[in-house]
């Protein structure tokens, strides 16, 4: 049987979970939140309706997942000074830490992913990703 592209992304996705949990254990991240703390990173002072909206999460599970990186001291909420009826999010300097250590960990996972690759195929693998994850989302 002729393997497809996408058991090909589903043994990519599973083999990156795998090398990133071992590695966010040491902030106390579980993989479930990493898309979080980035996002949080990447957008300090954003709603949590604007984080759900962007990550295509619902409502419920972003204020569960917000919970639980405050629990964890990796996340804190303070009330916009714009709109005080909106709680804006901040990463604490353990969500820094952590942040961090993401990207570090998306860097070695691309590294070896890409080792032996030529700066152009390097390029043109992103670009044929890039090409087939907007094909994948005209549907949804």
């Amino acid at each position: 049987m002729e393997e497809t592209l996408t058991f090909q992304i589903v043994k990519l996705y599973q083999q990156f979970v795998s090398f990133s949990k071992t590695q966010l254990q040491r902030v106390d991240l579980s993989f479930g939140l990493l898309q979080f703390v980035v996002f949080i990173g990447k957008q300090p002072g954003a709603s949590q309706s604007q984080m759900a909206a962007f990550l295509g999460t619902d409502a419920a599970y972003t204020t569960r997942a917000v919970e639980k990186l405050m629990e964890s001291g990796h996340v804190r909420r303070e009330k916009s000074a714009q709109d005080k009826r909106v709680w804006v999010l901040y990463l604490t300097p353990k969500g820094e830490e952590a942040f961090l250590l993401a990207h570090e960990v998306f860097d070695q996972w691309d590294g070896r992913l890409m080792a032996g690759m030529s700066p152009k195929q390097r390029a043109d693998c992103v670009l044929q990703l890039r090409q087939l994850r907007k094909a994948g989302k005209e549907d949804v």
